[in-house]
C-alpha cells in the first residue's frame, strides 16, 4: 500500500513483490537433509522512492518496508543428525 513521506507532501507509491520458495524433506533420499531453493523479489521490483525532491532528496528509500538488493536467489541445506 502506498503511504506519506516524511514531510507529509507526498505518497510513497505502493509496492509488490513476489517470493518463490521450494522446500524437498529427506532430499535425494537421504533422511534427515533438507534443501530450501528459492527466488526473493522473483520479478525484480525496485522500491519506492520518495517523491518530495523539496525536502532535499529525491531518491530516498524506506529501508524497513523496501529492499535494495533486488532479486535475490538462495539455496540452504539442512541435515539433522539425531535422525
Amino acid at each position: 500500500d502506498s503511504f506519506r513521506n516524511v514531510c507529509d507532501t507526498d505518497d510513497y507509491a505502493s509496492w509488490n513483490g513476489q517470493d518463490f520458495t521450494v522446500n524437498w524433506a529427506d532430499a535425494f533420499g537421504v533422511s534427515g537433509l533438507d534443501l530450501t531453493a528459492g527466488v526473493l523479489n522473483l520479478t525484480d521490483e525496485g522500491p519506492s522512492i520518495d517523491p518530495n525532491p523539496a525536502a532535499g532528496y529525491s531518491d530516498s528509500v524506506v529501508l524497513e518496508t523496501y529492499s535494495v538488493a533486488g532479486r535475490i536467489p538462495f539455496v540452504n541445506f539442512k541435515y539433522n543428525f539425531s535422525e
